[in-house]
Parts: structure tokens; C-alpha cells; sequence
């Protein structure tokens, strides 16, 4: 009798750790497909800021013969859609995967550069691949870099790794990824150049 008990017992136990098995396996793969959606959702958001943020600025702009005062309107305007601000000693904006946004005037002020950092490569392989629109836009270049971008940078004179003119735009996803191999540490950069 004792022995049939302590059977049942062991039995009992061996269901118990099953079902926990497999609520463990359920939960990790909701988590994943979880995480894999709001990494979907955030890049389209993305997306959407990037194009908001220079249509801004060119609105803004559209009266003006140059972007002279917009350094200092990027914080007092915020001119930089989706982005949070972090204030101290050097104001600092970040995007949605806590990557730094810079917006700056450049080429004499007769253009400005929007550049996003710390982008993962899949974040990267997407924003590269977007058909931001051609000349009409404004958009000149576009600059894809594994290791960040450090602005302000003028337009580029001779297109190398990574740089792109607006008429050799938008890459296909697999020329992006091929320019978004991502440093583990700095992340990728991207920098769209307007005049």
C-alpha cells in the first residue's frame, strides 16, 4: 500500500513538472513573439518620427534662406518627433531604443542633418531600405554607418562605404543589411543629409 502511494506520489510529480514545462515553453515564446512585435512597432515608429521630424523642419524653414537659428531651435521647438529629452549640462535627445537623435544645421547653414544612433541592426536594415523620396524632399544623401555618426559632417564630397546619394536610394533590404553590421558596443548610425 505504502509503495503504491509513494508511486502515485512520484507520479503526480512527474505531471506537475510537465505542465510547468510546458507553461515555462508557452511563456518564453509569448515572450519572444512579444518582443519581436514591439521591436516591429518601434522601428515603424521610427519610420514615421524620421519623416515628421524633417518635414518640420522644412515647413519651419520653407521662408527662410538658410537653417541659421535651428541648432538652437531643436530643443526649444522640439523640432525632433518621438524623441525624449535629457537635460544637464549637455541636452541630449534620445529615440525610442535610447539612441542619441542629433539634428544640426551644416554646409554653412544651407542644410541640416538628422542623424539617429545606437540603432540596432535590424532597426538599421529598415530605416536604410525606406524610400525616404527623392530629390524633391530635399533629402542629398544618406549615410549608414556600423559604428555611429558623429555630426556635424558636411555633405559628403566623395561617396564611400556607406554613403549614398539620393538618386542611388532606397537600398534594398539586403545592400542594407550588408552596411548595417552593427558594432556590438557603438550600435549603427544613420544620418540623412538635406538642402
Amino acid at each position: 500500500m505504502k509503495n503504491r502511494q509513494t508511486h502515485q506520489c512520484g507520479r503526480s510529480m512527474v505531471e506537475i513538472i510537465g505542465v510547468l514545462a510546458v507553461i515555462g515553453v508557452l511563456s518564453i515564446s509569448g515572450i519572444a513573439a512579444y518582443s519581436k512585435a514591439m521591436e516591429k512597432m518601434n522601428i515603424d515608429q521610427l519610420v514615421v518620427d524620421i519623416s515628421t521630424t524633417t518635414r518640420k523642419i522644412k515647413n519651419l524653414y520653407a521662408d527662410e534662406k538658410n537653417y541659421e537659428t535651428l541648432d538652437k531651435l531643436v530643443f526649444s521647438q522640439h523640432l525632433v518627433e518621438g524623441a525624449y529629452q535629457i537635460d544637464g549640462m549637455n541636452k541630449r535627445l534620445l529615440h525610442v531604443f535610447n539612441g542619441e537623435v542629433v539634428v544640426k544645421s551644416i554646409s554653412y547653414d544651407r542644410g541640416f542633418v538628422v542623424v539617429y544612433n545606437g540603432l540596432e541592426s535590424k532597426a538599421c536594415t529598415v530605416l536604410a531600405s525606406t524610400d525616404w523620396g527623392g530629390t524633391s524632399t530635399g533629402l542629398r544623401f544618406l549615410v549608414v554607418s556600423p559604428t555611429g555618426i558623429i555630426p556635424p559632417r558636411g555633405f559628403p564630397s566623395n561617396l564611400d562605404y556607406g554613403e549614398f546619394k539620393v538618386n542611388d536610394l532606397p537600398l534594398s533590404p539586403a545592400e542594407a543589411a550588408r552596411f548595417c553590421h552593427c558594432d556590438a558596443f557603438y550600435k549603427c548610425g544613420i544620418a540623412w543629409f538635406y538642402e
